[in-house]
């Protein structure tokens, strides 16, 4: 089973890796390298500006390879590559805590974890949210193998994954801040004594102020401008969880009721904390309920969703959405494996190979038919910008170098590549309103909306698919 759990990684992380280097860089890649790579590591740690599109630790990282390798699409995109083998690792060791007497069920519950393209797709993409995500599965793994196995150690490899993995995407607080709060209870159950007790906790006082110290000017430059009102807010149901769904299972042609899958998950959910919540009562001591991964996991979840809620009610910011709440979904996945477990074995194993052979099914067709090798969902806006460089490209060399005039949406994924491709045949006019879009440029590129207006001063060269159309002055 473990080979043939590597090997399907390995060949989910070569679709990944297609993408990373062949699909043009994306709107907020490009502000992220144009905007920071070029300030020192501390500025990059202290905040150059109020905007959140500074994933510290991903834009460090992306620094450090660029300097390595020269700056390009696939370079700042590597370290978030490299991530997705300590995502893999993070599930790898979790299910062989959890499944190692449940072998039929190792490579299904696996598929779990790689489910949804839109999850993927981060780790492809030069932003926080692979790394983030990476870190948070791998720390859920130290948890669960901390509690179960009673290793002191594990607790606070945990605890630092989940303070690192903050530090790539400032949401993941919330999983930091509920990993304290674990942390501190296996000290308070597994305690050799009361000074031992308050020994750890004091360290864990003595890190969390020393953190909070680190990203206190990132976090006080952002809260200062509302810079954490990301989106509006209709709920945690409707803003997080609907929204990692319906994001999750779009292009799917067969899994079209997005609604009916995101009450299925909080009905799921539900279902997991009530097993969790018999198992903890059903144990003969406090200490040995947390033995129990589902338990642990549980636990885990649980205390995460209640501070993300009192966070919005207390300091009024919006819940998480899309992308800022990926990093609960290894969690939540991490819940249902542990449901997965609890599935009958001995003279029963037909319902594990049904079951297995189900999420099988489910896994090849629904990564088959919504993988899109030429764009990443939340920018698929930005998948023709080297088209229409290739095409900029191909004008005679000895005409007018041509200029370049794109609306606001496209601009940062040009502006990436005319500062960093060499020789390039081709100028990006400044940044301008929507109402100068083409004044003084020999090309236009703009959405399908605005062709009719644009019209008047330039013709149709190409017209791409998803909205985007090239033009040229008459």
């Amino acid at each position: 089973m473990v080979w043939g759990f590597w090997a399907l990684y390995s060949v989910v992380f070569v679709g990944i890796a297609y993408k990373a280097f062949t699909v043009p860089i994306t709107h907020d890649e490009g502000w992220t390298v144009i905007q920071y790579l070029d300030a020192s590591f501390w500025e990059i740690m202290m905040y150059p500006d109020n905007w959140p599109n500074n994933h510290i630790l991903n834009t460090l990282l992306a620094k450090f390879s660029a300097d390595i390798f020269g700056v390009s699409d696939w370079s700042v995109r590597l370290p978030n590559l490299l991530f997705f083998w300590v995502y893999a690792y993070g599930v790898y060791r979790f299910l062989r805590l959890l499944l190692k007497d449940r072998m039929l069920l190792f490579i299904p519950t696996a598929t779990l974890f790689i489910l949804s393209p839109y999850f993927l797709d981060f780790f492809g993409l030069c932003r926080g949210y692979g790394i983030s995500s990476a870190l948070t599965m791998l720390s859920v793994s130290y948890f669960a193998t901390g509690f179960v196995l009673q290793k002191r150690r594990h607790i606070w490899f945990a605890l630092a994954f989940s303070l690192v993995a903050s530090y790539a995407n400032f949401t993941v607080l919330l999983y930091f801040a509920a990993s304290c709060l674990m942390a501190a209870l296996y000290f308070l159950l597994h305690r050799k004594s009361w000074l031992d007790t308050f020994k750890n906790w004091g360290i864990q006082f003595v890190v969390f102020l020393s953190y909070i110290a680190l990203i206190y000017v990132p976090i006080y430059k952002m809260k200062s401008t509302d810079q954490f009102e990301f989106w509006t807010s209709k709920g945690f149901y409707e803003e997080t969880i609907f929204s990692v769904i319906h994001n999750s299972l779009t292009d799917s042609s067969l899994y079209t009721n997005h609604e009916l899958f995101a009450v299925l998950v909080v009905v799921l959910t539900v279902v997991l904390w009530v097993i969790g919540i018999r198992t903890f009562f059903k144990s003969a001591t406090l200490k040995s309920s947390f033995q129990s991964p589902i338990v642990v996991v549980g636990a885990i979840l649980l205390v995460t969703v209640l501070i993300n809620l009192l966070q919005t009610l207390v300091l009024g910011d919006p819940n998480l959405n899309g992308r800022t709440a990926l990093f609960l979904l290894p969690i939540f996945l991490s819940l249902v494996a542990c449901g997965i477990a609890f599935l009958p074995k001995g003279n029963k194993n037909w319902v594990s190979i049904a079951i297995g052979s189900f999420l099988l099914l489910v896994t090849v067709q629904h990564l088959g038919m919504s993988y899109r090798p030429n764009s990443f969902k939340e920018w698929r806006y930005d998948e023709h910008s080297e088209e229409v460089i290739a095409h900029l490209q191909s004008l005679p060399k000895e005409a007018k170098v041509p200029v370049l005039s794109v609306d606001w949406l496209y601009y940062n994924s040009f502006a990436f590549y005319e500062k960093y491709e060499r020789d390039a045949h081709w100028k990006l006019a400044p940044a301008s309103d929507e109402s100068s879009i083409g004044q003084d440029a020999d090309y236009c590129y703009v959405p399908e909306e605005r062709v009719v207006e644009m019209q008047v001063s330039f013709e149709i060269v190409k017209s791409y698919e998803g909205g985007q159309t090239l033009m040229r002055r008459k």
